[in-house]
């Protein structure tokens, strides 16, 4: 849910900072004051396009930031680990926007795309307007939503689907991948080549590094020799090491102390240590050759390795995996009929099995089709909106997807006698505004979106109308919090929290402000809606009585 909200030279906001509260929130105030440009700052939160309009006239830039506390939104967790961000029970979102229109864009202080502050946002809130398109508009995921609201059953079924449908279509891969591999005699030839030119060349793993290291040794020869002979200088010549150190060793092994045994004798060690260090750097430097020739075989085998590389891979094993690769294309395209027959058969099997599971979860969502649209059906009469039709049109598919076979969509008809449409054709109205009030009372929870916005969905509505859509709104907000936009004073009464959004002069300039209204202080607000923003006595009364009716639990 949204914590606070913090918005700096934004539109005609010059700072405001609101905390938010759980369940449901109305916000009120005259026409312009600032209520939907507070929906905006928000909407940018979700991703939503910047533009330098954005900047209040005569600042540098504007800046928009929320908390949002997502200890419960465990999906959005999930993504947000995935996206490599770490798990915290807190998420602070801001944009910044220039006056000449750039936007910065940082999740918990770090920088992000607007790309992923939309997906994040999908699992953050839902912001619902009578002029924009919402999720539940989407056809895309009209299935996915019957999916999520079967529930566990449907969570299994499609489990298992989609490791049978990964096995169909991994054999499918493999069946078309044979079925378009050349079979030329010609074909045939050019594999064969290259895999004689590979086993010919008689590769061994760790080959190359041996090479170049023996290379390295002949190339350092000349130095490397003349190191040797230096060193064995200072070991062996006369007042060299050894006949220093023997000397003093003669020396000190003549001392006749036991405290001094133990040095002795690791001093007459040192002595034969280095003495056998010294023969064996002699042998080595004896044993040290240039060899002409073997150093050109070393060239030239490096320079046959070198293109084979340059043809099949980085190292050994990259060459060697190619090669194996050629003698399958050999095999594929000597045996491709009786292979084929095999794959196509393999092919059946795991098509059968997909399709057998896809079968079983289109029968379980046709039938629990009809639930759901019972349920959403008694909601919209609750809303007033009894002649309504809604149901879940299915299209069947003899070509299985990561899905099943089925292809839903959600039909409605808001009048007596006019025919079922998809529910993403109907045109935007109040009708339409109920109706996805409706719906979101179900798939809200299913969802797991956390907060809910709605931008004056209640537009021309009054009367009984006005109370239901009150009490839907208040309804959904037992799962999400819920923030509205309303000039209905029957709307506001519904609300747990009312904040009040007014303009006024400071300096001979314009400011608008919010304040979180006290319950007296929403008895006169609720009596001036009620009103037209004269507040008599009867208007007093009629405000308590809403607030004590509706406010209920």
């Amino acid at each position: 849910m949204l914590s606070s909200l913090r918005i700096v030279d934004f539109a005609i906001i010059n700072e405001v900072q609101i905390e938010f509260d759980s369940g449901m929130s109305v916000l009120t105030g005259e026409t312009g004051a600032g209520k939907s440009i507070i929906i905006d700052a928000i909407s940018l939160l979700m991703g939503a396009r910047a533009t330098s309009f954005m900047v209040k006239s005569g600042a540098k830039k504007a800046l928009v930031e929320g908390v949002f506390d997502i200890a419960q939104n465990y999906k959005l967790q999930a993504f947000l680990q995935e996206a490599g961000f770490e798990s915290e029970d807190e998420l602070v979102i801001s944009r910044e926007i220039s006056a000449e229109g750039k936007s910065q864009a940082r999740l918990n202080y770090r920088l992000v795309s607007a790309g992923l502050l939309k997906q994040i946002g999908q699992h953050l809130a839902d912001i619902h307007s009578q002029f924009e398109t919402q999720y539940l508009l989407n056809d895309k995921i009209h299935l996915s939503l019957l999916d999520n609201y079967i529930g566990s059953e449907m969570t299994e079924l499609l489990k298992a689907y989609q490791q049978a449908y990964k096995a169909y279509s991994d054999a499918k891969k493999d069946y078309e991948t044979l079925l378009n591999t050349p079979s030329d005699e010609e074909q045939i030839d050019f594999y064969k080549a290259k895999l004689q030119e590979i086993d010919e060349a008689d590769l061994h793993e760790g080959e190359i590094e041996a090479l170049e290291a023996e290379k390295k040794r002949m190339s350092e020869f000349e130095k490397t020799n003349t190191k040797l002979s230096e060193v064995l200088h200072h070991l062996s010549s006369d007042r060299g090491a050894i006949d220093q150190l023997y000397q003093a060793e003669h020396i000190f092994s003549n001392l006749e102390d036991e405290q001094l045994a133990n040095l002795q004798e690791r001093m007459s060690d040192l002595y034969y240590q280095l003495t056998d260090m010294t023969e064996e750097i002699e042998s080595f430097k004896d044993e040290l050759v240039f060899d002409e020739y073997r150093y050109e075989e070393i060239q030239n085998r490096l320079f046959l390795i070198r293109k084979l590389q340059r043809q099949y891979g980085y190292d050994v094993a990259m060459i060697l995996a190619k090669r194996d690769e050629f003698e399958e294309k050999i095999s594929l395209i000597e045996n491709k009929e009786s292979l084929l027959l095999k794959k196509e058969k393999e092919l059946t099997l795991k098509k059968d099995e997909a399709t057998k599971i896809a079968k079983q979860i289109s029968i379980l969502r046709q039938n629990k089709a009809k639930l759901l649209e019972s349920d959403i059906l008694a909601i919209l009469a609750d809303l007033y909106m009894e002649n309504t039709q809604f149901s879940c049109e299915f299209q069947k598919s003899a070509v299985l997807s990561e899905t099943g076979i089925d292809h839903m969509s959600f039909m409605i008809s808001t009048n007596v006698g006019q025919n079922l449409q998809k529910l993403s054709d109907v045109a935007s109205g109040g009708e339409l505004s109920r109706l996805m009030l409706g719906m979101k009372c179900i798939f809200t929870k299913l969802e797991g979106v956390s907060t809910i916005i709605f931008d004056e969905v209640d537009t021309g509505v009054s009367g009984k109308v006005a109370f239901a859509i009150g009490r839907k709104m208040k309804e959904i907000a037992k799962n999400a919090q819920v923030i509205c936009i309303t000039h209905l004073p029957q709307v506001a009464s519904f609300a747990k929290n009312h904040l009040f959004v007014y303009k006024h002069l400071v300096d001979e300039r314009t400011k608008t402000e919010a304040k979180w209204l006290s319950n007296e202080e929403r008895v006169e607000e609720i009596a001036k809606m009620l009103s037209n923003d004269t507040i008599n006595s009867s208007a007093l009364e009629n405000a308590r009585y809403l607030l004590n009716e509706n406010g209920k639990n």
